[in-house]
C-alpha cells in the first residue's frame, strides 16, 4: 500500500503521524510525492503501519510496482 493511501484508507493526519515518528510533516509529504527515504525511515514507516506500508515499496517503488503488473 502506498504511504498516501494508508492516510486516506485510515483518516490518519500526516502531521500526527509525522510527529509520531520524530519525522517533519514535509520530509512525509515529500515521500508522498515520490521521495526515497533512509533505511531507517522506511523501518519506521513499516513498523508505525504495522506492515500495510511495506519498507520495499517506500524504499523501490518502481520495482514494487512492476512486480504487480506482472502478477
Amino acid at each position: 500500500m502506498k504511504l498516501d493511501d494508508y492516510f486516506k484508507k485510515f483518516s490518519i493526519k500526516k502531521a500526527g503521524f509525522a510527529k509520531s515518528l520524530g519525522m517533519s510533516r514535509s520530509y512525509i509529504y515529500w515521500l508522498i510525492r515520490g521521495g526515497i527515504p533512509s533505511v531507517g525511515a522506511a523501518r519506521k514507516i513499516e513498523e508505525a503501519t504495522e506492515g500495510k506500508v511495506r519498507k520495499e515499496e517506500l524504499l523501490f517503488p518502481n520495482d514494487v510496482q512492476n512486480e504487480e503488473n506482472n502478477e
